[in-house]
């Protein structure tokens, strides 16, 4: 790697962290603002930030305490602390709480969140976007084991790009396998960003894996956006609570409702 190309790495990192640090704390911004008033139980959130809630039934509103002694970054980082502890602490098991180990091949149960007749609003994988993406994870470190055995069997263009896949692989990984080392019940819901993750990891195997086969690259993104669109279709009603008849045709595997 040239001096250019890891400093051009190095700047694209630090630009990228700071969008992230600002839509962080941007979030929470808006998050104080929209919710002045106290809840049902604020205790837990620490005292400085209780200080700047209002009672919503008192007739006498201090608005100024909404700013008075508050910092925004130390509140979001306590909050953050705060939530981190309590949610730690949930340890009660619950009907759709489902393991890590089964979101990326969709072997747990779904997220229902609404039921009524015909109707119904779940959180489940569409089978489509999820297969993809772990597929291509898994693809992208088999390729990297199969370029280290075998170098010279190996197009250079390709191993030179396996990088740009590999490194959204990574953030695969680093969004997904934490979930190994947590106790408390957890959802398919909490997969949405390695999903993610996983989609453009698919996307960017086949831009950069098939540089030299231009025509089968076109053709393997028109058809994975056809198929994709059709896949969102035939499962919205479930994410719309749309009345339907035909249940059991849209079951990919029974374990969702079990």
């Amino acid at each position: 790697f040239t001096r250019e190309f890891i400093f051009d790495i190095i700047i694209r990192a630090c630009v990228l962290i700071f969008m992230l640090i600002a839509v962080f704390f941007a979030s929470f911004a808006c998050h104080f603002i929209l919710l002045p008033y106290k809840g049902s139980s604020t205790s837990w959130i620490g005292n400085s930030y209780q200080k700047s809630l209002l009672d919503k039934n008192s007739n006498n509103k201090t608005w100024s305490l909404r700013t008075q002694d508050q910092s925004l970054i130390k509140n979001t980082i306590k909050l953050n602390i705060a939530m981190h502890k309590n949610n730690m602490l949930v340890t009660s098991s619950h009907p759709y709480a489902s393991n890590w180990y089964s979101w990326p091949f969709l072997t747990g149960k779904w997220v229902l969140f609404y039921s009524e007749g015909s109707k119904h609003i779940m959180c489940q994988g569409q089978v489509l976007n999820v297969y993809s993406g772990t597929l291509s994870v898994i693809f992208i470190f088999a390729f990297g084991i199969i370029s280290l055995l075998f170098p010279k069997r190996i197009c250079h263009d390709i191993k030179i790009n396996w990088w740009i896949p590999a490194s959204f692989a990574f953030g695969y990984c680093a969004s997904y396998f934490p979930f190994a080392f947590i106790k408390r019940a957890m959802f398919f819901y909490h997969y949405i960003i390695p999903i993610i993750f996983g989609i453009i990891t698919f996307v960017t195997v086949v831009d950069n894996l098939l540089i030299n086969h231009q025509i089968i690259k076109s053709a393997i993104l028109t058809l994975a956006q056809i198929f994709s669109a059709l896949a969102f279709f035939f499962w919205s009603p479930w994410t719309y609570g749309i009345p339907m008849e035909d249940f059991d045709i849209r079951l990919w595997n029974r374990k969702w409702q079990m």
